[in-house]
């Protein structure tokens, strides 16, 4: 009886080292395989189902439940898009109000990043240069690359570049080197991407807030995969020389669904911010998550 037992403790072990060699990147990798669902069996027809069914329907049609229902959806409706509109309530916006854009947060003694003017105006600087520290600028670039690890074998180099202007069109593109360390002195590696076009729903001087949507992939040793993707991002500009940033984006990559959210506190200076924070993300049922430091450059 030993013997046996012996061996299925052999065999147990030898069985499960491929699942943990196998590692979260391939976990992750395997999530994006579409898998159609078994055809389910048909429902079975019967008088009582249906009599039941439209005594059903007339119980809520007589009570009013579609009427219910109708008030149900408008007050979700509201809800779920309050994230859109609410904002700008909130700072008493206009989308025709142009924002511009020093060279950086705090340039020189500015106090605050946008600079908010009435409709249909431009800045009056006629005596600036472009490399003055208070030169207002109808576009701004944000270059960042940053680092993060989870202390579980899997490190994220991250790069990103986001474009906005006064017509509050922008353009955000996100790219994280995946390197994974895995049993045996083995690894594996995955490039993960999103770009997206944005819009600035909402500014003030010391806030903005964006909302996007695009494209997401996921490239490796094994192919490219697409899936589509949607993010809602603020910047808080509340004191010199701090910088609050946040985020929070999902989608999809083939068959996995992704969620994603991140926040950093940084200290920016001559248009160079040096930022920490956390980053999480869901992928398919894998966890890609850990602190992440980086580099910002504004301009």
């Amino acid at each position: 009886m030993s013997r046996v037992a012996w061996w299925v403790v052999v065999l147990s072990l030898l069985w499960a080292s491929p699942l943990r060699a196998q590692g979260r990147l391939q976990q992750a990798r395997s999530d994006t395989v579409y898998r159609p669902d078994p055809p389910s069996a048909p429902a079975p027809s019967g008088g009582s189902s249906s009599n039941s069914s439209s005594s059903t329907d007339g119980s809520w049609s007589s009570g009013g439940g579609g009427e219910a229902i109708g008030y149900l959806l408008l007050f979700a409706g509201i809800g779920v898009t309050s994230p859109l509109w609410a904002p700008s309530l909130m700072l008493n916006d206009s989308l025709g109000n142009p924002g511009y854009f020093p060279h950086s947060p705090y340039s020189d003694d500015l106090e605050e990043y946008i600079h908010i003017g009435p409709p249909g105006t431009e800045p009056d600087q006629p005596e600036l240069s472009f490399f003055d520290p208070q030169y207002l600028k109808s576009w701004s670039v944000r270059l960042s690359v940053e680092d993060g690890n989870d202390f579980r074998g899997l490190n994220r180099l991250n790069g990103r570049l986001f474009v906005d202007t006064t017509l509050r069109l922008g353009l955000w593109t996100n790219w994280n080197y995946l390197h994974e360390s895995l049993d045996g002195g083995r690894s594996d590696d995955a490039l993960l991407s999103d770009t997206n076009l944005t819009f600035r729903i909402a500014q003030s001087e010391h806030v903005e807030i964006h909302a996007g949507a695009g494209l997401r992939m996921l490239q490796d040793h094994t192919g490219t995969r697409f899936g589509g993707n949607f993010l809602y991002s603020a910047d808080l500009f509340l004191v010199k020389p701090l910088v609050v940033s946040a985020l929070v984006d999902g989608g999809w990559l083939d068959s996995a669904g992704v969620v994603h959210g991140r926040a950093t506190f940084g200290v920016v200076a001559h248009g160079w911010e040096v930022f920490v924070g956390y980053d999480f993300m869901r992928l398919g049922s894998v966890n890609i998550q850990g602190p992440v430091a980086g580099l910002r450059f504004w301009f």
